[in-house]
């Protein structure tokens, strides 16, 4: 059994933001197709084109739709076969690392030297009210 395609959207190159989610949706069928997938899988990855392609939403809702089914493959695929895209941890871990190490060590630098000019005026009313 096989991914079934993806229905060409008419008209889609009008909203860039669409145009984008339906392009990443699709590179991800891709490279399912690639991998040797369950038939349990491949039933539950052909609903969801299915639900997509007799979709007949607007830009909007169909924007929301593909993101909802992309986020519920991912889940899917990395729940059975433990895959997840390239840079997923990198990302989680960069902003991470920004709100545990960057910004209370700036702040205590900033202290230190007296010198708090990167930091927002917000931030540094927030954390250290004169």
């Amino acid at each position: 059994m096989q991914i079934i395609e993806l229905k060409e959207v008419q008209n889609i190159s009008n909203n860039k933001s669409l145009d984008y989610t339906y392009s990443r949706f699709k590179e991800l069928l891709q490279e399912l197709r690639n991998k040797e997938l369950s038939q349990k899988v491949i039933a539950c990855i052909s609903r969801d084109i299915k639900e997509i392609n007799s979709s007949a939403n607007t830009d909007k809702i169909l924007s929301k739709l593909l993101n909802d089914k992309h986020t519920k493959i991912l889940t899917l695929v990395k729940k059975e076969y433990k895959l997840i895209p390239k840079g997923r941890y990198t990302t989680l871990w960069a902003i991470l690392g920004i709100i545990v190490f960057g910004l209370p060590l700036g702040i205590i630098c900033g202290k230190i030297t007296d010198n708090m000019g990167i930091i927002p005026n917000y931030i540094y009313n927030a954390v250290w009210i004169n």
